[in-house]
């Protein structure tokens, strides 16, 4: 692995395909250096252990704000391009790394609040979107607006938000 990171466990198969699918972050050329961050960062609370659930975390710390801020300043445009291909490519390759597509790209989009509006978000990312992050980013789209449909949307928008905010306060505090 590149990163000299070691998966370990029950699962080590699940484990090598999550760092790989992070790894692969390192291959957008926009987001490498804060890639290079965010495992130096892990590597001072983790050392070499590694666990599936970094991938996820990897692409929402160092993905996501990178697709929020050039969908909020309308792009550039070859940026935005090699961006969602690179989102295309990952959303077309397997379960896993469509589930990283669905939570940590999708959710963001849908589930969060943003200085820009989701819809507004949205529809500056539809030009660039490829057919499988689509249906994704649709099928999130469509249980964040169920969520909106219950009686209870308030109550659980806030409840997931206060267990966003606290694994990012852990996560937070945990590093030096």
């Amino acid at each position: 692995m590149r990163s000299g990171r070691d998966p370990e466990g029950t699962n080590r198969r699940h484990d090598e395909e999550a760092l790989a699918l992070e790894e692969s972050l390192a291959d957008l050329a926009e987001v490498a250096p804060a890639y290079e961050e965010h495992v130096r960062r892990h590597q001072a609370l983790y050392g070499t252990e590694y666990q599936a659930f970094m991938a996820y975390n990897a692409f929402n710390q160092v993905l996501w704000p990178h697709l929020e801020k050039l969908l909020s300043d309308g792009g550039p445009e070859d940026e935005l391009r090699r961006a969602f291909d690179f989102v295309e490519r990952t959303a077309s390759s397997n379960d896993f790394a469509r589930s990283v597509v669905a939570t940590e790209l999708g959710w963001e989009l849908w589930g969060r609040r943003h200085k820009t509006s989701s819809a507004k978000l949205s529809q500056a990312a539809e030009p660039y979107i490829g057919p499988q992050t689509a249906a994704i980013f649709a099928e999130q789209e469509a249980l964040m607006r169920s969520f909106e449909d219950t009686r209870w949307s308030n109550r659980l928008r806030r409840w997931l938000r206060s267990r966003v905010a606290a694994l990012r306060g852990t996560y937070r505090r945990r590093a030096p």
